[in-house]
């Protein structure tokens, strides 16, 4: 299949997938809040129209235990799979011995790092007020150069924050690596940025 077909012009739906990654939600020992409110986001704040002019966003949602294996294994089969062009991780950014969710995705992403949207959400929390957020090693790449990841902490606070920080980005990001048009629902945030995505300028 050519990618033009799978992700570009002639793309019917755009695929986004949301990772949890926590020990205590994938034993049920605790209720996921970072990926519903993810979820939550994604869906309100970014669209996709085809040919037609009707919305075709799906998301597909996984839940994996902070183990590196896991979370590649869900990562894959969501970007094989399921053609996700986007991948929004939630939990395991920290420093603690099991938040491996940081240098897994270095790892998927060798040579393909995005560490300005790490940068700009670290920045964020802390001038929201949250002192700690120097503590997390959140991260973006490129998996395959055709999905793009992204790393938001766990909760639904800091997943609100941190996508909002970076949300104007993200179409152009998506569509600079071959994925489809997605489309702010807000049309007033950062009209440079659709430009940029409009006329396909080169960085």
């Amino acid at each position: 299949m050519e990618e033009g077909e799978r992700f570009g012009e002639k793309a019917s739906m755009a695929a986004i997938g949301v990772i949890t990654v926590s020990d205590r939600v994938s034993k049920q020992q605790y209720e996921d809040k970072g990926g519903p409110a993810a979820v939550a986001f994604l869906s309100e704040k970014l669209s996709f129209n085809d040919a037609d002019g009707s919305s075709k966003l799906a998301l597909h949602t996984a839940v994996v235990p902070d183990e590196a294996e896991k979370l590649t294994e869900a990562v894959v089969k969501m970007t094989e799979e399921l053609n996700c062009c986007l991948i929004v991780t939630t939990g395991g950014t920290g420093i603690s011995a099991r938040d491996i969710t940081p240098q897994t995705t270095e790892s998927l992403c060798a040579g393909a790092l995005i560490p300005g949207f790490g940068e700009r959400m670290r920045q964020a929390s802390w001038e929201s007020g949250v002192k700690t957020s120097m503590l997390s090693r959140a991260t973006a790449g490129v998996f395959r150069g055709k999905c793009l990841i992204i790393n938001v902490p766990g909760s639904p606070a800091a997943v609100d924050c941190c996508l909002s920080s970076i949300l104007a980005t993200i179409p152009h990001a998506v569509h600079q690596i071959g994925g489809p048009r997605l489309q702010l629902t807000d049309t007033s945030i950062d009209p440079a940025l659709h430009h940029a995505q409009a006329h396909h300028h080169a960085h």
